[in-house]
């Protein structure tokens, strides 16, 4: 069970990086942490394990069986692999400035 001393972040990273990303790097994926709202932990899955068709129910249910059991604050776990806003408006401005120019 992970230290109760930690905040729920901490003790998420703490499994992340003991358990969930050594599994799904043998895969070539990477898992992160992108928030904690009401017991739901959102994960976002990249390298490999993004668009992987076992990334929405397999890699989902064994990440949640690991947080689950160690952290009791955690109630599920949801696969969240949106873009920040800021990204978004990056990109937008990107395209805005390289489209529509004459060259």
């Amino acid at each position: 069970m992970a230290d109760n001393t930690l905040s729920v972040e901490e003790r998420i990273e703490e499994i992340l990086d003991k358990v969930v990303r050594p599994a799904v790097g043998e895969h070539g994926g990477f898992a992160d942490l992108n928030y904690v709202d009401n017991g739901v932990a959102y994960i976002d899955l990249s390298g490999a394990c993004a668009g992987c068709p076992s990334a929405d129910t397999e890699t989902r249910d064994f990440i949640e069986r690991q947080l689950t059991n160690a952290i009791p604050e955690i109630k599920r776990v949801e696969i969240d692999n949106t873009l920040p806003a800021d990204i978004f408006d990056e990109v937008r401005a990107m395209f805005s400035n390289s489209y529509g120019k004459e060259k």
